[in-house]
């Protein structure tokens, strides 16, 4: 299809298009193909899962910190007009506001992080 640009790397696809109208008609070309695998029923969930369990195993690694959190790294954020909540894990919750300020180019007030548990080292090594 002049105009088009189709890449495909293992299992992803992606269309590129000199205008949006030939990236539709690109995609609308598309045919996906694949095989369905076994699935199971209400009834024969559990033993399915048991029958079908593999056991993972990884190990992650970050550079050295001399303080580090024991929070998880992750948030979630919500924009209510303009103004941002963000739920996070943090011990120091007015430089996260200072940073997504920063970031989002907004006043420090309409930025909003919420730290639900902070987390500190004496409290989990009393535990």
């Amino acid at each position: 299809m002049p105009g088009v640009t189709v890449v495909r790397d293992g299992d992803f696809i992606g269309v590129a298009a000199v205008d949006e109208l030939k990236a539709q008609k690109a995609i609308l070309s598309i045919e996906a193909k694949w095989q369905q695998r076994e699935q199971a029923g209400a009834k024969e969930l559990f033993p399915f899962i048991k029958g079908h369990a593999a056991a993972l195993s990884t190990v992650y690694t970050v550079a050295y910190i001399a303080h580090v959190p024991l929070e998880p790294r992750a948030a979630v954020a919500e924009f209510s007009g303009n103004r941002l909540f963000v739920q996070t894990g943090t011990q120091r919750p007015f430089g996260v506001r200072e940073e997504l300020a920063r970031a989002f180019k907004m006043p420090g007030a309409s930025a909003r992080p919420h730290a639900r548990h902070r987390l500190g080292l004496w409290r989990k090594a009393q535990r």
